[in-house]
C-alpha cells in the first residue's frame, strides 16, 4: 500500500501537456525550418528565394502601413483640381497661409500732373508777347502708408484686406519783372482784360487717394520649392484733386481767384497671381 500511494503522488505531480502547447511547439518548429530554408538559399546565389506564405505581408497590413505613413507625412487633402496638395497639420509646408498683419511706408509722386497757371507777358490782351517766365505747379514726392491683414482659413487659403492712403501737393508763385504783367493761363481768353492781369500770382494744388481692398487668396500650384497663389476680390478707391490760384492786380478790381476740384469714387473687381 505504501508503494501504491507513492506512485499516485508521483503521477499527480507530473506535468500535464495540453493540446495548445503541442500546437505552439509545432508552429515554432515550422518557423525554425522556414528560417533555415531561407538562410540556406541566401548562401547559394543561384538558388531561387521563395518566401513562405506565412511570412508574406497581408494586404491589410500593407494598407495600414500606407495609412500610417500618410498620417505622418501628410499630403492627403487636395487644394484644387490642378494637382496641388495641402498637407495636414502634421507637416505644415513653408508656403502655408498664416495669420499675419503688415504695414508699408509709401513715398510717391503723382506723374504727369504739372499745371501751368500763369505767364509773364508784355500786354494784357491777346496781342501780348510772352517774355519767358511762367508759373508752373510741379508735384513733389510725399509720404503715405499701406496696412493689411491676412486671416488663414486653411494651409491653402486665406482672406485678406488692405488700406492705402497717400496725399501730396505743391505750391508756387511768380512776380512780373519791370513793366510786364502776369496773365492767367487757366481763364478763358475772352476774359483777359486789364482787370484780370496782375503783377504777381500764386497757386497750390493737392492730390490724394484712398484705396480699400478685400478678397480671397488660394494656392493654385505648389511644390517643394515653389508656390503660385491666385486672388480675387473687390477694390474701392477715392481720388481727390484740388487746384487754387490767385493773382494780385494793380487796379481797383483787387484780387482774381480761381478754384477747382475733382472728386472720384469707384468700385471694381480685383484679381491677380503671386508666386
Amino acid at each position: 500500500m505504501a508503494l501504491l500511494a507513492t506512485a499516485n503522488i508521483v503521477s499527480a505531480q507530473a506535468p500535464i501537456v495540453s493540446h495548445s502547447s503541442i500546437m505552439e511547439r509545432e508552429k515554432e518548429s515550422t518557423r525554425e525550418n522556414q528560417l533555415y530554408t531561407i538562410s540556406s538559399k541566401m548562401d547559394h546565389p543561384n538558388s531561387v528565394l521563395s518566401v513562405p506564405s506565412a511570412m508574406t505581408v497581408s494586404a491589410e497590413e500593407q494598407m495600414a502601413t500606407t495609412n500610417y505613413s500618410m498620417d505622418v507625412v501628410g499630403s492627403a487633402n487636395s487644394c484644387d483640381s490642378l494637382g496641388a496638395t495641402c498637407p495636414t497639420e502634421c507637416c505644415v509646408p513653408w508656403w502655408a497661409h498664416r495669420n499675419s498683419a503688415f504695414g508699408e511706408f509709401l513715398y510717391l509722386s503723382a506723374g504727369n500732373s504739372d499745371i501751368m497757371y500763369a505767364r509773364e507777358e508784355t500786354d494784357p490782351n491777346l496781342q501780348g508777347t510772352p517774355t519767358g517766365p511762367t508759373g508752373i505747379l510741379q508735384d513733389t514726392a510725399s509720404a503715405g502708408f499701406r496696412v493689411g491683414l491676412n486671416l488663414a482659413r486653411t494651409n491653402c487659403s486665406s482672406l485678406f484686406g488692405t488700406y492705402s492712403r497717400w496725399e501730396g501737393g505743391s505750391s508756387h508763385s511768380i512776380t512780373a519783372n519791370g513793366a510786364n504783367i502776369i496773365n492767367p493761363v487757366l481763364l478763358h481768353p475772352s476774359l483777359l482784360t486789364s482787370g484780370s492781369t496782375a503783377v504777381s500770382a500764386a497757386a497750390r494744388q493737392r492730390t490724394a487717394f484712398n484705396l480699400v481692398d478685400a478678397g480671397y487668396r488660394r494656392v493654385l500650384r505648389s511644390g517643394t520649392s515653389h508656390v503660385i497663389n491666385w486672388s480675387a476680390g473687390m477694390r474701392y478707391g477715392r481720388l481727390e484733386q484740388l487746384l487754387s490760384t490767385s493773382q494780385t492786380v494793380s487796379v481797383a478790381t483787387g484780387l482774381t481767384n480761381l478754384t477747382t476740384g475733382v472728386d472720384y469714387d469707384g468700385l471694381g473687381l480685383l484679381a491677380g497671381l503671386d508666386a
